[in-house]
């Protein structure tokens, strides 16, 4: 289901992408501004916003929690990218109802929050524009988040949370 919704909106950029480069734009022009960023670009930088769309080069960062270690690919929304450039983070996050630790911001992040239906264990969500929430383990949910990326590989991570507040540091590898 996670790979229809992705295939979906990746789709849904390429049109919002082809009409804007219809709208007067000549054809070398819209194609020198669509080629692949530069190699010399550093990790994790994200390109310029081009009418509202950017697009992350890198969207991996790393979470340590103890000992663990565990890659994060974050969404490509504006979220996940206000989230990245508050990097590197070294925080507490506060055990949640045995199913989700969850850090407050002072500040309020950009928020698009969505009926998400089922999460799942390594989901790292957006809730309130202003709680990043964790989750490890597999639930059905009525509330509404923003979904800022997920853990690639969550072999560990319910081990790693234990149970109460744990130490987490984020930060782009």
């Amino acid at each position: 289901m996670r790979a229809i919704a992705r295939i979906s909106l990746t789709c849904l950029l390429v049109i919002v992408l082809l009409a804007l480069m219809g709208c007067g734009e000549s054809a070398s022009q819209a194609s020198k501004e669509n080629q692949a960023p530069s190699d010399t670009m550093e990790t994790g930088d994200s390109l310029p916003e081009k009418e509202g769309v950017s697009i992350m080069k890198e969207n991996r960062v790393e979470i340590h929690i103890g000992n663990q270690r565990f890659s994060v690919i974050l969404e490509d929304n504006p979220s996940a990218r206000a989230l990245a450039e508050r990097m590197p983070l070294d925080i507490t996050m506060t055990e949640l109802n045995g199913n989700e630790k969850y850090y407050r911001f002072s500040e309020r992040l950009p928020s698009n929050d969505q009926q998400i239906g089922q999460i799942h264990a390594g989901d790292l969500m957006l809730y309130d524009s202003s709680y990043v929430v964790l989750f490890y383990k597999d639930f059905a949910t009525s509330y509404r988040y923003t979904r800022l990326g997920h853990i690639e590989h969550t072999d560990g991570l319910r081990e790693a949370v234990d149970s109460g507040d744990i130490r987490v540091k984020i930060h782009h590898p």
